[in-house]
């Protein structure tokens, strides 16, 4: 070998071994972080391996990725408005359980007993038309998520 060739994966007249081609070019990013964030990155970069500078790249795309994960898993579910219905629907309906009970006293569960079960459908029928009145009024109005995403645009 030549002095001025270098074959895959050699080292450059004593430099480090060539990065993998594949990955193309990279550039370079200046930005600030506080010491603590820094030491807490320089450990996990020391027990996996990596520069920091590495460790920095692998958090970030690990972040992107499960954005990405994110996203499918709402898309699946029927987007945010369906979570944010389902989470409040089970609230009330946890609150209407409640009342039944409180009401009725039967060893019953709420499904069982009719008394019990008419309180939670009225309970979760008010409740429904309620949310639904509120999730429109977010739409008309403009509401965003804490993402700044509007809130209309969630479920597409």
């Amino acid at each position: 070998m030549m002095t001025g060739d270098v074959g895959a994966g050699a080292r450059a007249k004593g430099g480090r071994p060539l990065k993998d081609a594949s990955k193309g070019k990279r550039a370079k990013y200046a930005f600030r972080m506080s010491d603590f964030t820094r030491d807490q990155l320089e450990g996990h970069a020391q027990e996996s391996g990596r520069s920091l500078s590495e460790e920095v790249e692998y958090r970030i795309e690990q972040s992107l990725q499960k954005d990405g994960r994110l996203n499918s898993v709402l898309t699946m579910l029927g987007g945010a408005e369906m979570i944010m219905f389902a989470a409040l629907a089970n609230g009330d309906l946890r609150i209407a359980i409640a009342e039944a009970d409180a009401k009725v006293s039967s060893k019953l569960q709420w499904y069982e007993s009719p008394e019990k079960l008419e309180i939670v459908r009225r309970h979760m029928t008010d409740s429904a038309g309620r949310t639904i009145e509120t999730f429109a009024k977010m739409a008309q109005t403009g509401v965003t998520t804490r993402t700044g995403q509007h809130f209309s645009r969630l479920a597409e």
